[in-house]
């Protein structure tokens, strides 16, 4: 058996190319939209991709299945309740495939998604013995996905129970030796608290998992409902988009560099320009009214998180060699209309002559300051199990991700925008300042550095609420 690992670090994504080299032949399993990896790892190991295992509809990120089968005319095998309108081969609980050697059972596992298989791998040149576990969302390493993602609370206490029972009576009762591979890794948003490494054992998860050990539905649903992440706005799409399929990348118009001028004319007609330079230059000047979301390995996630769905984009960037890897990553949340790029970067727009923006800062010791004396709000905006581990006192939580939905909620006036270290204060202030809070700041460092500089954090049990008297 040939085994290789693709990861994303920033979706937390996993996809596998399995298959059997004396054959010549290949699967791939759950595959994300930009397929060139998986096509120059199988043509360099003499392997055909034959095959497409998709565990379920994803929410998280475009697929592939679509984009290798026009490639390769490859056979995709997803689960009979997935409701996909692409070309597929539906696959059902207990169903066989084969790769040469290699004898492919999907197993249901719903829980996760309603669709949800996993599919178990014998190498029968070796034994009869299934070794492998391809389980998408259905055991993470250290919890298993989140059951929340469709629907609102009596759904998602439904699925949970429904994923218990998956848990209980599919995955604990398979043997400890069988090798777990996981479709959601460290980083991803489909789950919390899961583990940094990329597989694992039935055994070993039997053993110290959570999951594996809670003593009923009802103790399952807490703990698997509790302290998920924040749902990015673009995750509302990716079924629908994902059960018919994406258009084909290379029919996508060709994102180009452009002049000031036409990025200039581009912003003034309601194109989103994103400054995907780094934090310090964004801070520093930027084109007017342009999002501040750096090319870091979430980047994408936070397009998605901020930037309304259909958007034309113009991209800010650092070097006009990140093009690459920011229309990947705009592609995987599936925005596709991206007009083109900033030639020779923010330099050119300042030899232009044209208008600067700065994002104003305000350092942890005048946040202090200015909120014993109440002249300032503190917005913080990291998750909920940050916020209950210590935060500004007095301040107001809304994590990033909602932001959008619940701009309403943030105060007029001198604001201070607070994360971890920085990076999503930026993504959230530059948002609020294009919303229309033009005294938004920024804090340095964020909580981290208000801690280090001495001023304490305090902890409590729920988020503080914001008052009506306090907009």
């Amino acid at each position: 058996m040939f085994l290789h690992q693709s990861f994303v670090k920033g979706l937390g994504h996993a996809s596998y190319l399995v298959g059997d080299s004396a054959a010549g032949v290949a699967a791939v399993v759950d595959p994300r939209r930009d397929v060139g990896e998986y096509l120059q790892l199988a043509a360099s190991e003499g392997l055909t991709i034959t095959d497409v295992f998709e565990t379920h509809v994803h929410n998280d990120y475009v697929s592939g299945a679509d984009e290798l089968r026009r490639r390769t005319g490859a056979t995709v095998h997803v689960g009979t309740g997935a409701g996909l309108t692409r070309v597929h081969q539906p696959t059902a609980d207990g169903d066989v495939s084969w790769l040469g050697a290699l004898r492919v059972r999907t197993i249901a596992t719903p829980g996760h998604t309603p669709d949800h298989v996993s599919f178990a791998v014998a190498d029968t040149s070796r034994s009869e013995d299934e070794w492998v576990l391809f389980a998408g969302g259905a055991l993470l390493v250290g919890t298993a996905a989140r059951p929340d993602l469709l629907g609102g609370p009596d759904e998602a206490r439904r699925a949970a129970a429904i994923e218990f029972a998956t848990l209980r009576d599919r995955i604990a009762t398979l043997p400890d030796w069988l090798e777990v591979y996981p479709t959601h890794g460290a980083g991803s948003l489909c789950g919390s608290d899961i583990g940094g490494k990329r597989w694992t054992t039935i055994g070993y998860e039997r053993r110290n998992n959570p999951a594996l050990q809670q003593p009923d539905g009802e103790a399952f649903t807490a703990f698997i409902l509790r302290d998920q992440p924040s749902v990015p706005a673009y995750w509302r799409r990716m079924r629908q988009l994902n059960q018919a399929g994406a258009p084909p990348l290379d029919e996508l118009p060709v994102a180009g560099p452009l002049a000031p001028t036409a990025v200039l004319h581009a912003s003034g007609h309601g194109a989103v320009v994103i400054d995907a330079r780094p934090g310090d230059a964004y801070i520093a000047g930027h084109v007017p009214a342009a999002l501040g979301i750096g090319l870091e390995p979430m980047f994408g996630t936070w397009v998605g998180s901020v930037v309304p769905v259909g958007s034309e984009i113009v991209l800010v960037l650092d070097r006009d060699e990140d093009l690459g890897e920011a229309l990947a990553q705009l592609h995987r949340a599936s925005y596709d209309r991206v007009a083109g790029f900033l030639a020779d970067g923010f330099p050119a727009w300042l030899a232009a002559g044209f208008d600067v923006e700065a994002l104003p800062m305000i350092e942890p010791r005048d946040v202090a300051a200015q909120v014993a004396a109440g002249t300032l709000h503190v917005l913080d905006v990291r998750e909920a199990s940050e916020w209950r581990g210590g935060h500004v006192p007095g301040a107001i939580h809304i994590p990033a991700g909602q932001l959008p939905n619940r701009v309403d909620e943030v105060p007029r006036g001198p604001l201070a925008v607070v994360c971890a270290t920085g990076y999503r204060s930026i993504v959230a202030s530059s948002f609020l300042r294009q919303a229309g809070f033009d005294e938004a700041a920024y804090v340095p460092g964020g909580t981290s550095a208000y801690a280090a500089a001495g001023f304490p954090l305090m902890t409590d049990l729920q988020p503080l609420a914001l008052t009506r008297s306090a907009r």
